[in-house]
C-alpha cells in the first residue's frame, strides 16, 4: 500500500522525503499532529537539542526538508512523506501509526513551453487529497471548517473526513509559522492518518455500462462572502438533484475575487451535467431544472447570481 501512495503522490507532481524521525520539543509544541492533546515520546541520549523527541506530525519533519531546500535556492518545493508518527499513552505505552503528508511552498514544479509562476491555492491542496482517497478507493471525502486551526492559517484549514470520521487536515501554514521556519508563502500542506483511512477502503469495484444519451452542461456562477465554503453548494446540489434524475454530475471550476465583485466577496462558479438513461434532453429542460436549482441555491443560500 505504501508503494501505491508514493506512486500516486509522485505521479501529482511531488518529491519524496525521507527525513529522519527525530525534531525538537518546540517542533512537536508547533505541529502536534492529526490528533492534538498526544504525549510526545522523549528521547533518553537525544544526538543534539533539536532532535530530542520522536515527531508527532509528518509536517515538522516536512517543514524541516522545504526549509532546507529552499535556503539553497529551489524556487518551488512540492514534498510528500509516507512514515510514521509517534506518541506516548501513560507512563509505559509508546504508540506509532503511519500517515502521509506533503507541503508545496510555495507552488508546484513547472517547466517547459506555457510555464508560468502560479502560486498553489486552496483547490490545487484539496485536490490532491481527494485524488489520493479516490485513487485508495476510501471513499468521497468531505471537508469542514477546522476550528481551531493549529498550524495553519484560520478559515484556510479543513478537516478531511469520510462518513462524519475525520481522516486528517488540509490548508495553508499561519503566517507566523512561516516567519518562523523561514517558508515561502504560501506554503500548503495536509497530513493524513493512512491506517485509519483503509478502515474506509472499499474492498469491491462497482462499474455501470456507458450512458447511451449524451450529457448537457451549464455552468452555475454565484457570489458568496469570503469565508463561503464552496463545498456546501456541491453537497447541496447533489441532495437536491436526487430528486431530478437528470443531474449526473457537480464541481467547482472556478473562484474570483476582485473587481467587479465587492470587496469581501468572491464569485463561484459550478459546472453541472445533465443527462437522461432514457433520452436526450431538450434544451427546455435542462433550462428550466437549471433556473430552479439556481433559485434553491438563493433561498437556502442566499447567494447572488451572476
Amino acid at each position: 500500500l505504501q508503494r501505491e501512495v508514493r506512486r500516486l503522490m509522485a505521479g501529482l507532481g511531488f518529491h519524496e522525503a525521507i527525513p529522519l524521525a527525530f525534531v525538537s520539543q518546540q517542533e512537536n509544541v508547533d505541529f502536534p499532529g492529526v490528533v492534538a492533546a498526544r504525549q510526545p515520546v522523549a528521547l533518553q541520549n537525544p544526538l543534539s537539542r533539536e532532535d530530542a523527541e520522536m515527531r508527532l506530525s509528518l509536517l515538522s519533519s516536512l517543514v524541516r526538508s522545504a526549509r532546507t531546500n529552499l535556503a539553497q535556492g529551489a524556487e518551488a518545493v512540492p514534498l510528500f512523506l509516507v512514515g510514521k508518527v509517534f506518541w506516548r499513552e501513560g507512563d509505559r505505552q509508546f504508540c506509532e501509526c503511519t500517515h502521509v503528508g506533503a507541503i508545496v511552498c510555495p507552488r508546484f514544479w513547472e517547466h517547459g513551453i506555457g510555464w508560468r509562476k502560479k502560486a498553489t491555492e486552496f483547490e490545487d491542496i484539496k485536490g490532491v487529497v481527494e485524488t489520493l482517497l479516490e485513487s485508495l478507493r476510501v471513499g468521497e471525502a468531505d471537508f469542514q471548517l477546522l476550528v481551531p486551526p493549529g498550524p495553519f492559517h484560520p478559515g484556510r484549514v479543513a478537516v478531511a473526513q469520510v462518513s462524519g470520521e475525520p481522516l486528517g487536515v488540509v490548508g495553508a501554514l499561519h503566517p507566523r509559522m512561516e516567519r518562523a521556519y523561514e517558508l515561502a508563502s504560501p506554503c500548503w500542506a495536509f497530513e493524513l492518518d493512512l491506517e485509519k483511512s483503509l478502515q474506509y477502503r472499499r474492498r469491491r469495484f462497482s462499474a455501470r455500462s456507458l450512458p447511451r444519451f449524451p450529457a448537457v452542461k451549464r455552468d452555475l456562477a454565484i457570489v458568496v462572502d469570503e469565508g463561503f465554503a464552496a463545498g456546501k453548494v456541491i453537497q447541496f446540489v447533489r441532495q437536491w438533484g436526487a430528486g431530478e434524475c437528470s443531474i449526473e454530475t457537480v464541481e467547482l471550476v472556478d473562484q474570483y475575487s476582485g473587481a467587479p465583485i465587492p470587496a469581501g466577496r468572491k464569485s463561484l462558479t459550478y459546472s453541472i451535467w445533465y443527462r437522461s438513461a432514457e433520452r436526450t434532453l431538450t434544451d427546455a429542460e435542462v433550462n428550466d431544472v437549471h433556473l430552479r436549482l439556481g433559485q434553491a441555491l438563493v433561498e437556502q443560500f442566499g447567494v447572488q447570481l451572476r
